[in-house]
């Protein structure tokens, strides 16, 4: 639980050889700001949409081409060495429990604090937090689809990319159920994800573990089952504009001078 003098970082709970991760790293810097296509051939995702064979099941997420979207009239948001740009017509407020704030109430005082992303209807689509990195439950497996990553071109102490993936979570204790989520991740973590419950998070500088997911409320907004969307649900939300916009705000993520 975050505190105002604890940094409350928790990594992946599984950790590959740090040789595998060389290797992955050294992959990954060979396709790096290059537009990959993935493996010819396609399979059914069960609701009568056509997947990538590349993206089931692939060890290595394949990159794809950030999309054009004119950014010129967007805001800024900056906190303790983080920024991004947002819509005009989105928010970024702070998430009401802030626990450890110092002083109480004031989120700009702690780099622990949370902050939500709200489209133009007021819906809570991401959550943001500039060195807060906190694990899951960890109680789920998962069968994820890595449907597209991207190169974050940024001044990221370490590769980031931004990672878009549908997951059916597998859990022992409540039903199961399907999510899709855009983040920016570690792009080494980004592609040793696998079944095992592994936060996504980015080193914005040496030391620092900084958060931006997307939350259940992103596929509602744009007009999904929050909890329950298909892999084809999950395609079909690419074509979308908040998607567009959602990949631009986190390509537009960098590291600031901090006053």
């Amino acid at each position: 639980m975050p505190v105002a003098n604890e940094r409350p970082v928790r990594f992946p709970m599984r950790r590959k050889p740090l040789v595998a991760w060389l290797g992955v790293a050294a992959a990954m810097a060979l396709v790096a700001g290059c537009a990959v296509s993935p493996a010819p051939g396609a399979v059914p995702d069960g609701t009568g949409q056509q997947v990538p064979a590349a993206a089931v099941g692939s060890p290595t997420p394949f990159l794809t081409q950030a999309p054009q979207v004119d950014t010129s009239d967007w805001k800024s948001f900056e906190t303790f060495g983080v920024g991004f740009k947002y819509p005009a017509e989105w928010k970024v407020v702070a998430k009401k429990e802030c626990q450890g704030c110092e002083p109480a109430g004031d989120p700009r005082k702690n780099p622990y604090a949370k902050w939500n992303v709200l489209d133009a209807d007021g819906i809570e689509i991401a959550e943001f937090s500039a060195d807060s990195a906190e694990d899951n439950d960890g109680d789920a497996t998962y069968v994820r689809t890595r449907l597209e990553t991207i190169e974050l071109d940024s001044n990221m102490s370490t590769p980031t990319v931004v990672l878009f993936e549908h997951s059916l979570a597998n859990t022992p204790t409540r039903d199961n159920y399907r999510t899709a989520a855009l983040m920016v991740d570690d792009a080494v973590l980004a592609a040793e994800r696998d079944e095992f419950p592994q936060l996504a998070y980015f080193r914005p500088r040496k030391g620092v573990a900084a958060m931006l997911e997307t939350t259940n409320g992103f596929p509602k907004s744009l007009g999904f089952t929050a909890q329950d969307v298909s892999l084809g649900d999950a395609i079909k939300m690419m074509d979308t504009t908040g998607y567009r916009n959602m990949v631009a705000l986190m390509l537009s993520v960098k590291a600031v001078p901090q006053e």
